[in-house]
């Protein structure tokens, strides 16, 4: 049995849905601000740097210290060749920096808008 407080907040919440979700009407060329379309773009960059060493821990240790600024390590396969004991590997890093945001009102503007060579990560109703 619910007590008369829990109710309350029942019926509170019931009104607070109606009311996000009643439809109000608007003309397309005025859209209202809330139903803005957001989004994060960051642009996109690889640089990649082959090292090697004599275990992985080594390996990884020169990946870490030629870590350009701004940029993550996202792969690194590593190889050994026949006969030899030397791993090596070609590490891949991504430009994890420098996003912007922007906004429009549909879709289809917001893909508009990216720049050539950037990457849109999230989008959200604003």
């Amino acid at each position: 049995m619910l007590g008369r407080i829990a109710i309350a907040r029942r019926r509170r919440l019931v009104f607070q849905i109606r009311a996000m979700t009643r439809a109000v009407p608007r003309t397309p060329t005025s859209p209202r601000l809330r139903d803005m379309l957001s989004a994060v773009i960051r642009p996109v960059e690889t640089v990649a740097v082959e090292v090697s060493g004599g275990s992985l821990a080594e390996v990884y240790q020169h990946l870490t210290a030629q870590t350009p600024s701004g940029f993550d390590l996202a792969k690194a396969p590593v190889n050994m060749a026949a006969g030899s004991s030397d791993l090596t590997a070609v590490g891949t890093f991504t430009r994890v920096d420098g996003t912007k945001t922007i906004e429009a009102a549909d879709m289809g503007t917001l893909k508009a808008l990216v720049p050539d060579g950037w990457r849109m990560l999230c989008v959200w109703r604003s």
